[in-house]
């Protein structure tokens, strides 16, 4: 093996090792992902880790991960997993702001601590809905994704006033 594709192995093996049970894990585009997806179907199949929900980013990544035995998702698995979550901390997280002294001061800033501690935590490494890291190196949503989950939690402030 050539020096770097044994770099790329190892990097590929350090990813997969990241891994635990029950996560949603983006499978990336390229040789060094497909160490890492190699290196994911090999912990799969020795039990290392069970449970995961990969998500391919291209159809040649996925077409390896079903090659290998690892189970691929889709846009679906997405809304039925982790939209569910979302929801259930912002409701809770409304809810606890609702019995506070001024629960309609501060609206916006609620937003925005709902994104950076439920959205950004969930969407990070999602190949659906991408974060990034701004120039102090925090993450944040994408434009395009924070619109998104500013319309989800309004939606669901909504809903937490008719329950």
């Amino acid at each position: 093996m050539h020096e770097a594709d044994a770099a790329k192995a190892r990097a590929g093996a350090r990813a997969a090792a990241e891994v635990r049970s029950g996560m949603v894990v983006g499978l990336g585009t390229g040789t060094t992902a497909a160490f890492a997806i190699r290196a994911v179907a090999a912990r799969l199949l020795a039990g290392d880790v069970s449970e995961i929900v990969a998500i391919p980013t291209s159809n040649q990544t996925r077409d390896l991960a079903v090659q290998l035995g690892i189970r691929s998702s889709h846009m679906h698995e997405f809304r039925s997993k982790i939209i569910p979550r979302l929801k259930k901390h912002t409701k809770t997280l409304y809810q606890k702001k609702l019995k506070s002294r001024d629960p309609h001061n501060g609206i916006a800033e609620f937003k925005q601590f709902v994104i950076d501690n439920v959205f950004i935590d969930e969407f990070e490494n999602h190949p659906f809905i991408r974060s990034a890291t701004d120039e102090s190196n925090r993450a944040i949503l994408l434009p395009k994704a924070k619109k998104i989950a500013l319309q989800m939690i309004s939606a669901w402030m909504n809903e937490v006033g008719r329950d």
